[in-house]
């Protein structure tokens, strides 16, 4: 799931433009209402969590890997300070970082879609 599509979605909602700004505002302004896990809240909430279980895991990319995703995304793209700017706005107040190191497992996905889905199957097999 992606968590962006979280944010971009109450965005729309809201009735206010697609910014970086806008997004961040809204991105903060959910986890100061819902807590920290919204975004989990939000994404998870057509999923009956007393048939699944939850497995903390984070899938990340280096910086240049990002950068280079975003900047070429056809849709709001980001040049790399606006990048940088987002990541430590989320450290900074949305308290991102405890999750990312806290995971039980961690992907680092510069790699190709094979690769991810590979990981995923891996965590798949390891938590049934």
């Amino acid at each position: 799931m992606y968590f962006g599509g979280q944010v971009l979605a109450e965005v729309k909602a809201r009735g206010l433009a697609v910014t970086p700004d806008n997004e961040r505002h809204v991105r903060e302004d959910l986890r100061t209402a819902m807590g920290p896990a919204a975004m989990a809240k939000l994404a998870l909430s057509g999923v009956d969590l007393t048939t699944e279980r939850s497995t903390p895991l984070i899938i990340h990319a280096s910086f240049a890997k990002r950068a280079e995703r975003l900047g070429q995304r056809p849709v709001r793209p980001l040049m790399p300070a606006e990048i940088k700017e987002r990541d430590r706005t989320e450290v900074e107040n949305i308290d991102k970082a405890p999750p990312i190191a806290l995971a039980d497992y961690h992907f680092v996905n510069d790699g190709d879609l094979g690769q991810l889905n590979d990981f995923a199957d891996s965590i798949v097999a390891k938590t049934r």
